[in-house]
């Protein structure tokens, strides 16, 4: 029984020596891990490395001086309550881009870096307007756009539009799926990108032919009626080839310039059925 209790006893002693040296090990990282912290925090106040100035270029309807008072918010936070970020080692790479994309739906890239140690370049990248979405049941007709968004080039909605008399840009009218669900168009795309390039090409090619597309309105999946500056409606079908439409469509219109009732002007022009023509 006496050996047990000396074996015991070492025992007890040996893990007691192990929970010391544990001890002693975390108190030193702690005390090197404040020790960095507070030279860290020490330096990142030095006049040597703080940001004085906030220049931001590339805005044209973003409003610069939101950005510029985002940038110095961003500035004036802490990082741990104690280590400034107004600096050229701790400045909002990440967060800053991300609230600036959330500020205006007008930017589509953030480009952020330093200069000199001293300064802070903000250049941003502006969406350019190409297209405008109208919605999906709004009047052809009418050659004013109220209510409708702008769009890029690839039909990517990215903003409200201001009102627009005439057409400054192809104005379109279809169904975006989930627009109503998100209770806005905002980061949708007018098209399936494979169908909004079939639009496109159909519209090079009428362009080539001087006939210049105002609007698109979706009547189907597939199917369109393209408003133009000719008298007479154009309907057509993204399952159709657009150079063999376009083709159909000068036979069409050198028919109707040929026939004895050539003072009769067509109102539509049906391009849906491949070559069979129809129109009234």
């Amino acid at each position: 029984m006496a050996i047990l209790g000396r074996k015991t006893l070492k025992s007890s002693r040996a893990r007691m020596r192990r929970i010391d040296q544990i001890f002693a090990l975390f108190s030193k990282i702690l005390l090197i891990s404040y020790f960095v912290f507070v030279m860290i925090s020490w330096l990142s106040y030095r006049e040597l490395f703080r940001i004085n100035s906030v220049l931001v270029s590339g805005t044209l309807t973003v409003d610069s001086e939101q950005v510029r008072l985002l940038a110095n918010k961003f500035l004036s936070k802490k990082i741990l309550w104690k280590i400034d970020r107004n600096n050229a080692v701790f400045y909002p790479r990440i967060d800053l881009p991300r609230a600036l994309y959330l500020l205006d739906s007008h930017i589509k890239k953030v480009d952020i870096k330093i200069e000199n140690k001293k300064i802070l370049l903000i250049q941003i990248i502006e969406y350019s307007p190409a297209n405008l979405w109208c919605g999906e049941n709004n009047n052809t007709a009418t050659s004013s756009a109220s209510g409708c968004y702008l769009a890029d080039v690839s039909g990517f909605i990215y903003a409200k539009a201001p009102t627009y008399s005439g057409y400054p840009f192809p104005t379109f009218y279809t169904n975006i799926a989930g627009n109503e669900e998100q209770g806005t168009p905002v980061g949708l795309h007018i098209l399936p990108v494979e169908e909004f390039n079939k639009i496109f090409l159909m519209m090079a090619e009428l362009e080539k032919n001087n006939i210049t597309v105002s609007q698109i309105k979706q009547t189907d999946e597939h199917d369109y009626s393209f408003l133009t500056d000719k008298s007479w409606l154009l309907h057509w079908s993204s399952t159709e080839d657009p150079i063999k439409s376009v083709g159909n469509l000068e036979l069409v219109l050198a028919d109707i310039a040929r026939s004895t009732h050539s003072s009769t002007t067509p109102v539509s022009i049906d391009l849906r059925f491949g070559n069979k023509i129809f129109y009234k």
